[in-house]
């Protein structure tokens, strides 16, 4: 098994042979794994603690097993290679993209999680992803997310004195808020098996939250002021970031498109 070194400036990698080793020493790196280059059998290890890196799945790639540890990830592909993520609560990962990047969703460590159908543990051992097959361009794997009913809050509207009602409380949905249009929405039944993405060049840094009984999500991009109020979503003053949102149990994931 081969070490494949990378040096200290920034790095496309693109992942393609099958028992070697990816080292990362510096630079933020950017490791691609694009079901037309990853050669099949054997096992890939990434380690990279340097740097703000990012796996990019690219959409297509097939995934048909997948364990998530506190601070690792374990891919299974349907070509039988299998992919392990050393380090990889300090990685974001683009889901469902193009080689370039384009399309998919950005997330961290737990949205990669929530993707493949389960959570981070917070102490030992490793949970089972419960979703596999083709990694989609919404950032979905297989059906575990993409059954989920897709439903716009922009196109709801509403304002600060008579916000909109979204109510997502039966089934699973795909919450999309693009923070170049202005909305005020409550919604009722936000669980596990849905998801919020905010789209239109949106960071976490552009995402307030806001915590209590009611969990008020405040997006400000340049002056133009959203609000998403997750009702019945209670956190407590530790929440603070989408991070700290998404390790939560119970609830689904804030995703960034």
């Amino acid at each position: 098994m081969a070490i494949i070194r990378f040096g200290d400036g920034d790095s496309d990698i693109l992942i393609s042979t099958a028992g070697d080793s990816y080292l990362g020493e510096g630079g933020d790196d950017t490791y691609i794994i694009d079901p037309a280059f990853v050669q099949a059998g054997d096992q890939i290890s990434i380690v990279d603690g340097e740097g703000a890196n990012l796996i990019r799945l690219v959409g297509g790639l097939e995934i048909t097993g997948s364990q998530v540890a506190n601070n690792a990830l374990q891919l299974t592909l349907s070509n039988g290679t299998v992919i392990f993520v050393d380090g990889a609560a300090a990685f974001s990962f683009d889901i469902g993209t193009d080689i370039s990047g384009a399309s998919g969703i950005t997330t961290d460590f737990a949205g990669m999680a929530a993707a493949l159908g389960t959570t981070v543990p917070t102490g030992a051992g490793a949970n089972a992803g419960t979703n596999t097959g083709l990694v989609n361009d919404d950032g979905t794997i297989g059906t575990g997310g993409g059954d989920a009913t897709p439903l716009d809050l922009d196109a709801l509207g509403g304002t600060q004195i008579a916000a909109a009602e979204a109510d997502v409380s039966s089934g699973a949905f795909a919450l999309t808020d693009d923070i170049g249009a202005q909305n005020f929405v409550d919604v009722t039944g936000f669980g596990a098996d849905d998801t919020l993405t905010f789209t239109g060049g949106a960071t976490e840094g552009d995402i307030r939250i806001d915590p209590g009984s009611d969990t008020l999500l405040t997006v400000n991009n340049d002056g133009l002021i959203s609000q998403i109020t997750l009702l019945g979503v209670e956190t407590g003053l530790s929440v603070q970031t989408v991070a700290d949102f998404n390790a939560l149990d119970g609830v689904g994931d804030i995703l960034i498109g």
